[in-house]
C-alpha cells in the first residue's frame, strides 16, 4: 500500500500518493520504531474523529480548515483516523507545498510524524529527554573525557575564554531544551572482549558503538571513541583502541545503520530530528566544534521561540550563552551563524527589518 524509498531499486507501479503518519507519543523514538509503528496502523481499528485523542482531532480539524475533506486536488484518499493516530494521503501534485505545512501542524499538536517516502521521523520538542532512564548501574563522565579543569585550562590557553569569565551561575532551561547530561552503561563483557578478534566480540563492539550513537548523537567520531573506551573501562586510549572503534564505526556505516554528516558527526541513519541540549553553566560547557550544526540550530530555534524579534547578533549571543560560552570565540560564532542561516534557508525563521521570528 505504501511507497518506501528503501524498496528494491527499479521498482515500478508506485502509488501516486505521498503518505504521512502521525500519532501521540510519550517518549523519543528512533526511525526504526517509527517505521514499525506506521506499518502497524493498518492493523488498528479506525474510529470517528470525535473518538480520537484531542491532539489528533485538533490536527485533522486544522488540516480540513484549510483544505476541505473533499478537496481531491490535495487529498489522494480519505483520511484514516485511529484512536491516537492518523494517516494522511496527499496527491503527488500537492505534496511539495502541503507536506511541510502538515508536519508543522503535527508538531504544533505535539504529535510524532513519520514520512515513509524519506524514512524520517519528526519528534515534537517536548518528547526530547523523555527517553526511558538509563539502566543502573551507569557509568557517566563529563564531556570531553578529560577533567573539566583540563578542558577549561586548554580553552583559556587557546584564548577561547578568559579565566575571569568563568561562572558557576546556572543556565535556566527554556522551552524545547534539555540539559546535556549523557550517560553510558558500562558493559559487562570487559576489556578482554573488546580486544578479541572473534566474530562474537566484533558484534558486541558494533552494538555498543551503535547504542552510543543512538543515545548521545550526533557526536564526533573522536568523541565516540572516548565514550566507547569509557563504557568498556579503558582508561588510556591508544592507537589500537582507536582503530578497533573506528572499524566498528566503518561497519555500521557500511551496513546503513549509522551516517557520517558534516564530515565528522555520527548519527543514526535517517535521523532528521535533533535534540537541543544546553549547558548547566559555563564550567560544564561543550566546545562548539563538538556540537553538530543541526543541534545548534535546534537550540537557536528554541531561543527564537522563547524571545521573538531578536537581532541576529543578539540571537547568536543567546545561543552561545545557552551552550555556556559567555565570551564566544570566532569558531563559536561561525558555527552558530551557520546554524541560523540554515534555519532561514529551511524557512523555519523569518528575518524582517533585522529581527528574527519563528515561522
Amino acid at each position: 500500500m505504501y511507497f518506501f524509498p528503501h524498496a528494491a531499486a527499479g521498482a515500478v507501479n508506485l502509488p501516486a500518493t505521498f503518505i504521512l503518519g502521525v500519532w501521540n507519543g510519550t517518549r523519543f523514538i528512533g526511525v526504526q520504531e517509527a517505521r514499525a509503528r506506521f506499518q502497524w496502523l493498518d492493523n488498528e481499528s479506525q474510529v470517528d474523529l470525535c473518538a480520537s485523542t484531542p491532539e489528533v482531532a485538533a490536527f485533522v480539524q486544522e488540516l480540513f480548515s484549510v483544505y476541505p475533506e473533499d478537496d481531491s486536488t490535495v487529498w489522494a484518499a480519505k483520511f484514516k483516523v485511529y484512536q491516537d493516530a492518523a494517516a494522511v494521503s496527499l496527491t503527488m501534485d500537492s505534496f511539495h507545498e502541503t507536506a511541510p505545512w502538515i508536519k508543522s501542524a503535527a508538531r504544533k499538536q505535539g504529535l510524532i510524524c513519520y514520512d515513509p517516502q524519506n524514512d524520517t521521523v519528526q519528534i515534537p520538542t517536548q518528547l526530547y529527554g523523555a527517553t526511558p532512564p538509563t539502566p543502573q548501574p551507569a557509568h557517566s563522565f563529563p564531556h570531553p573525557i578529560p577533567s573539566k579543569i583540563a578542558v577549561i585550562a586548554a580553552r583559556i590557553g587557546r584564548g577561547e575564554i578568559s579565566g575571569s569569565s568563568l561562572s558557576s551561575a546556572a543556565i535556566e532551561l527554556i522551552p524545547g531544551t534539555t540539559y546535556y547530561e549523557p550517560t553510558v552503561t558500562k558493559v559487562t563483557w570487559g576489556v578482554g572482549t573488546f580486544y578479541d578478534n572473534s566474530e562474537a566480540a566484533r558484534d558486541l563492539r558494533d552494538q555498543l558503538v551503535y547504542q552510543i550513537v543512538e543515545n548521545i548523537g550526533p557526536l564526533r567520531v573522536e568523541d565516540a571513541v572516548q565514550w566507547t573506551a569509557a563504557a568498556v573501562g579503558i582508561s588510556r586510549i591508544d592507537s589500537q583502541t582507536q582503530d578497533i572503534t573506528r572499524t566498528s564505526i566503518a561497519r555500521l556505516v557500511k551496513n546503513g545503520q549509522v551516517e557520517i554528516r558534516d564530515g565528522t558527526f555520527l548519527c543514526v541513519s535517517g535521523q532528521c530530528s535533533y535534540p537541543a541540549r544546553i549547558a548547566h553553566n559555563e564550567a560544564s560547557s561543550r566546545l562548539t566544534a563538538s556540537i553538530s550544526v543541526e543541534e545548534i540550530a535546534e537550540v537557536a530555534m528554541a531561543a527564537v521561540k522563547a524571545e521573538p524579534m531578536q537581532t541576529r547578533d543578539d540571537l547568536a549571543a543567546e545561543v552561545a550563552r545557552l551552550f555556556g560560552h559567555l565570551n564566544p570565540g570566532t569558531n563559536d560564532n561561525s558555527r552558530i551563524s551557520a546554524a541560523i542561516s540554515g534555519l532561514e534557508f529551511d524557512n523555519r525563521i523569518l528575518v524582517s527589518t533585522g529581527h528574527i521570528c519563528a515561522l
